[in-house]
């Protein structure tokens, strides 16, 4: 008689809806009391070690660069001595399309190594630390506070390839930390280019011609623009021309590694 009752379809259901209850259960209490590891040194934390975003504050404190004087609108490293705010020469002589830029720390190790293996090893682990750790320097940073945001489009044979967008994978973890929508798809890359890690600095701006196009209208919003490494900027200027013929007010870079 009991066979009978729990091989009915609906007993099944209501069966297997428990289970999976459960084993959830099961699973967030598991991942709040059991220790985690630091995902750049691979370590548990200690009790005196505290994570940010499954990075150990060990780790964040020694990334290259994250305490660095940087110019506001493009991030590069400015020389000791500047006052905080001042633009480097480059900015101040031809601004930009975009306004400003915040950045993790330097390209450098070991942050690059956790970049590559989300770029290159499908850690998409690290694309959700690198987002929730942008989160906290965006939210300690009054001059970055996008409505919403957008992240770089990759080529859709690129795409294609590799299954997903590092840069769209940051972006959602940043969004859901900050509470503000993420607008999948309004941007378009509308032209297959070279990479631009292939080229010389001079041919990066050509080769990002007419290759992005906005899907979508940013009427008077301040956009958030998400990539993993900034290195000419070439490919955020670009864009950020684009943001702004369709409406954008400001457009903040958000950045998870700068090269020095």
């Amino acid at each position: 008689m009991r066979t009978r009752f729990l091989s009915k379809p609906g007993c099944t259901r209501l069966a297997n809806a428990a289970l999976a209850r459960t084993v959830g259960q099961l699973h967030m209490l598991a991942d709040a009391w059991l220790p985690a590891s630091c995902a750049l040194c691979s370590l548990p934390p200690s009790i005196k070690m505290r994570f940010e975003a499954g990075i150990c504050d060990s780790c964040v404190e020694r990334l290259a660069g994250a305490a660095a004087q940087r110019c506001p609108v493009c991030a590069i490293r400015l020389p000791a001595g500047l006052a905080t705010g001042t633009p480097c020469a480059r900015c101040d002589r031809s601004p930009p399309a975009f306004e400003h830029t915040v950045v993790l720390a330097d390209y450098a190790p070991p942050l690059d190594r956790l970049i590559h293996a989300m770029k290159f090893g499908s850690d998409l682990a690290a694309a959700r630390a690198l987002g929730k750790l942008l989160a906290i320097r965006v939210q300690a940073n009054a001059d970055a506070k996008p409505q919403l945001l957008v992240a770089v489009p990759l080529a859709p044979a690129r795409l294609a390839t590799r299954g997903y967008n590092q840069s769209e994978a940051i972006a959602r973890a940043l969004a859901r930390s900050l509470g503000i929508p993420l607008v999948r798809n309004g941007l378009l890359r509308i032209r297959e280019t070279a990479a631009q890690s292939s080229l010389a600095l001079a041919g990066r701006s050509a080769n990002l011609h007419d290759a992005f196009s906005a899907a979508t209208r940013f009427d008077d919003r301040v956009v958030g623009l998400v990539d993993d490494v900034m290195t000419s900027g070439a490919t955020l200027q670009a864009i950020a021309c684009i943001l702004k013929q369709a409406g954008a007010r400001r457009v903040i870079n958000l950045v998870a590694a700068r090269t020095p």
